[in-house]
């Protein structure tokens, strides 16, 4: 990573905090990290904002990020995917809950809670990131996002009138940040991708920006 901005500057990544696509480092002043895509991390640094980036080769320069329609095309192999794979994995989660009855029945009952343990992430109809961000948060300008519905998110002015919905549209591969998409007003068509980190949500725009808002929770679990 030869950016200078990018340089850790001898801070080390808190364990804690951190996961598989998101990376938050223990020193002030705050620098979080976000896998975007094999070929893209984008850095927030809490006093300069946003940079972006990109993979480099000694050999080949700057490795820029898939087009647009690259993207879709992956997109809807990965639905298609999931879609092929279904009824195999309703199969498999099938003989596995057959599995764990016969073990109670047998009196194996700490082979039985493992097993049942095993199978919550299977059926669990919530990603990691809906888990933590139900409820509702709040903007440095006072709006406020409700994170309560499985589809969109609604934002909302100081008085809690309705601005407009951010339709979900995609998540990472660990789910453990979302991208939507603005449906009505002058923001109509703008992608975000938000996740959670160190207590707060963070909104950032999926195009290079120095633009981001920071959301602190208001109520909700």
């Amino acid at each position: 990573m030869k950016q200078t901005a990018f340089q850790p500057q001898n801070q080390w990544a808190d364990p804690g905090k951190s996961s598989r696509e998101i990376v938050v480092f223990r020193e002030e002043p705050l620098r979080i990290w976000v896998k975007k895509d094999d070929s893209t991390i984008i850095q927030i640094h809490k006093d300069s904002g946003i940079d972006w980036l990109t993979l480099q080769d000694g050999r080949q320069g700057i490795i820029k990020s898939p087009e647009p329609d690259l993207n879709n095309l992956h997109q809807e192999f990965r639905t298609e995917y999931s879609k092929a794979c279904q009824p195999l994995t309703q199969k498999y989660l099938a003989a596995v809950e057959k599995r764990q009855k016969q073990l109670a029945q047998q009196g194996n009952m700490e082979e039985a809670i493992a097993i049942h343990n095993y199978m919550k992430p299977f059926r669990s109809d919530d990603s990691p990131v809906d888990q933590v961000l139900k409820g509702i948060w709040k903007n440095q300008g006072g709006e406020l996002y409700d994170f309560s519905n499985k589809s969109k998110a609604a934002k909302k002015n100081p008085d809690g009138s309705l601005k407009f919905y951010l339709v979900y549209t995609s998540s990472s591969p660990g789910g453990e940040w979302k991208m939507a998409r603005a449906d009505r007003g002058t923001e109509k068509g703008m992608e975000v991708i938000f996740f959670s980190a160190g207590e707060k949500v963070y909104l950032i725009p999926n195009r290079p920006s120095r633009f981001f808002s920071v959301l602190t929770r208001v109520s909700g679990s």
